[in-house]
């Protein structure tokens, strides 16, 4: 089968398909500040109203194709209606700039954990409350048992920061990253990462060292964010404390390396750092193709005029200090506060604080291009009325990185069945022909291409099936034959697939029949369940049959001319001519070959040469009509003073005698058996000779009767 065009048209349509194939939209709508929402699932964010309520951390989380299920300050969690869910309120937490994240289960599409910080000036701990979005009809609630579990107790080993995010590991898991920042110890530099898989939250968390920051307050208030390429973490912070010894304040921001294999934090720099309390560095934010990092400077715009708030650093650029030399102001008289990657690709801005909330957000147009270039515009959001932004985003919900598989599968449909095209079970979504399934098998009647796509948190594989017909035609044809062509081979394996098994009427088997005559032949054929028949008819062709007339002598000067009694299709004498007549004027055996429909008959003639005297002058036509001028057809024979035999015979075109006369004064007047002949060509034979001689003379040729 010749499917290959098929195979790549559907490999040219997976790589076009819609976002579950290319993108996932659990993160299309955001939740935030007070009241404010923004939906990004019809491209450009459309402003929706919600029921949140929150000064800093947030959380919101959609389905695979965009629709709101419930979103999270910490404390409390709404449904899709913005009500408060089921038992979702009374969550253990401290309002800051990242309090909340929400990871799904790995190996569960209806749970997912909401972890929540209690970050405060000493000791941040970590709790997780677990939501099921199966129960209240469909609107999620906490489940009971699992609402504030304490998971890091900061009291006995290091209080957490305000900082927390989530990246997808290497195996089918997901990091949980915090860093301590309070007392009762003072090795801050120090990042928790806990691994979410499908046993659940790992007992044993990651510890890294890493970062240029100690005392009692460092990293206390600040942002952790993940780049695009999970490999790379920025840290601010947003706090006073002691660095190398000396108290003062400070603030920074630090980019790391980030194993998404092992969760391991390395080799901290410092891209910017500050000495004083209004020069703080807050938000931090990734561009798109993680060449960019930009950061936010909250107050700088409060204490030196219109000295801008956002800032850029090019990651791509190849020393640590061309990094932090490239540091631009594209944010100008901006507050600043945090910075997010849009679904749509761009970069956008919250200038809102705990004590200042405002209604608009800006947005970073181009936030791959390199400084100024990358579009910085003021305002372009307008928040609904009496909805605000403080001063965060939601935290994105990130997912395991899928195994990505293709395979291609070959079956055979026998004509009018049905096949069942299966993928395996267990897991979360099937898509037949790119629409949602919840089965594993589709059942089709007909050729083609058709293809299943189907994943889980873990693996998304492609099943292509091509689907081929089995025909089965023996491909025998009703067909006439000369005798000679016996017997005739039928071969009903020249058009079958290769494997089919035969059965002929006299119950042999195998793919060739020898046809000994003319008959009716039939053979049944079976490949893989499929049965089909075959019958055909060989008749036989009849061979051409004439005479060429009896061996005879002619006179050395008299030619005897020999031609087919009818028409054929070819003629072929023995000296390889091929006209319908030759004329034979030595003596010899001549033959000829005449073929009718494929059919050749034959005949030969001995013809000897005599001298003699005798003379026959033949007419070519006479016209028998009464008028006494050629009413008889008389050869005329002379042979001098001999008496002369002689015998003349007339045949019509089918070889029949209509005359005969061995009377040489006697000729044919044209009737026979007693009606007139018709007029047209006749043929004649005339032997004749001289009685006192042994030689005899046989002339034949045509003769017209006119009428």
């Amino acid at each position: 089968m010749h499917m290959k065009n098929q195979y790549y048209f559907i490999i040219l349509m997976l790589l076009l398909m819609p976002g579950w194939v290319q993108a996932q939209k659990e993160n299309n709508v955001w939740a935030f500040g007070h009241g404010a929402g923004l939906d990004f699932n019809g491209g450009a964010p459309a402003l929706i109203g919600t029921g949140m309520q929150t000064d800093a951390g947030c959380a919101s989380v959609s389905d695979h194709n965009g629709m709101l299920l419930f979103y999270t300050n910490g404390d409390t969690v709404w449904d899709r209606t913005h009500a408060p869910m089921l038992n979702g309120t009374g969550l253990i937490t401290a309002s800051n700039f990242q309090n909340v994240v929400v990871v799904p289960f790995v190996n569960d599409t209806n749970r997912y954990y909401i972890f929540h910080l209690t970050c405060t000036d000493t000791a941040g701990s970590l709790y997780y409350s677990v939501v099921d979005r199966t129960l209240n009809g469909g609107l999620g609630g906490i489940v009971t048992g699992q609402k504030n579990q304490l998971l890091w107790d900061g009291n006995a080993r290091g209080g957490l920061g305000s900082g927390m995010t989530t990246v997808a590991g290497d195996h089918c898991n997901i990091w949980l990253i915090n860093h301590i920042a309070g007392l009762p110890t003072n090795n801050n530099n120090r990042f928790v990462v806990h691994e979410i898989d499908v046993n659940g939250i790992g007992a044993n968390p990651v510890i890294s060292q890493s970062g240029a920051y100690t005392g009692s307050s460092a990293y206390l208030a600040g942002v952790l964010k993940i780049a695009p390429d999970r490999r790379k973490l920025a840290s601010t912070t947003f706090t006073i404390g002691s660095w190398n010894g000396v108290t003062q304040d400070y603030s920074a921001l630090e980019c790391y390396d980030f194993d998404p294999a092992t969760g391991v934090v390395s080799n901290a720099v410092t891209l910017d750092s500050t000495g004083g309390f209004f020069l703080n560095v807050l938000g931090a934010g990734f561009s798109p193709d993680g060449s960019k990092l930009y950061s936010t400077t909250p107050f700088l715009p409060l204490m030196i005029s219109n000295s801008g708030g956002v800032w850029q650093f090019d990651l791509s650029l190849p020393t640590i200090a061309a990094i932090r030399a490239s540091k631009t102001a594209v944010g100008f008289g901006s507050f600043g506060s945090d910075v997010a990657t849009g679904p749509d690709g761009k970069v956008y801005v919250s200038l809102g604080w705990s004590f200042m909330p405002v209604n608009t957000i800006d947005r970073i147009d181009a936030p791959d291009a390199a400084g100024t270039a990358c579009g910085y515009n003021a305002g372009p959001l307008s928040l609904p009325a009496n909805t605000t932004i403080t001063a965060s985003f939601p935290n994105p919900v990130v997912y395991p990185i899928q195994d990505t598989q293709s395979f291609r599968h070959d079956t055979l449909i026998c004509p009018g069945a049905q096949v069942q095209l299966q993928a395996p079970g267990g897991f979360f979504r099937y898509y037949w022909q790119g629409e949602r399934s919840y089965d594993t098998m589709m059942s089709v009647t007909a050729p083609g291409t058709y293809w299943v796509t189907y994943e889980n948190h873990c693996r998304r594989i492609t099943d292509t099936f091509h689907v081929g017909l089995i025909v089965l035609d023996a491909d025998l044809t009703d067909t006439a034959l000369c005798p000679d062509a016996f017997p005739f081979t039928l071969d009903a394996a020249a058009a079958n697939i290769v494997g089919t098994q035969y059965t002929w009427q006299d119950g042999s088997t195998g793919p060739v029949f020898s046809a000994p005559g003319p008959g009716s032949y039939a053979v049944r054929m079976q490949f893989e369940g499929c049965y089909a028949a075959d019958t055909v008819e060989i008749e036989e062709k009849p061979v051409p049959v004439f005479s060429l007339g009896a061996d005879t002598a002619i006179c050395a000067d008299q030619p005897l001319l020999l031609r087919s009694p009818f028409a054929a299709d070819a003629y072929l004498w023995q000296d390889g001519s091929t006209e319908a007549g030759l004329s034979a004027s030595s003596e010899g055996t001549y033959w000829l070959a005449a073929t009718v429909d494929g059919c050749t008959g034959s005949d030969s003639i001995r013809v000897a040469v005599n001298n003699c005297d005798c003379k026959a002058f033949v007419p070519n036509a006479f016209s028998p009509n009464g008028d006494g001028r050629n009413d008889v057809y008389l050869p005329l024979v002379v042979c001098g003073t001999y008496v002369v035999k002689y015998e003349l015979s007339i045949y019509n075109r089918w070889g029949q005698r209509i005359f005969y006369s061995h009377d040489a004064g006697k000729g044919w007047d044209g009737t026979y058996n007693g009606q007139m002949a018709d007029a047209g060509v006749y043929f004649f034979t005339l032997q004749y000779g001289a009685d006192q001689h042994r030689d005899r003379f046989l002339k034949k040729g045509e003769l017209t009767l006119l009428r």
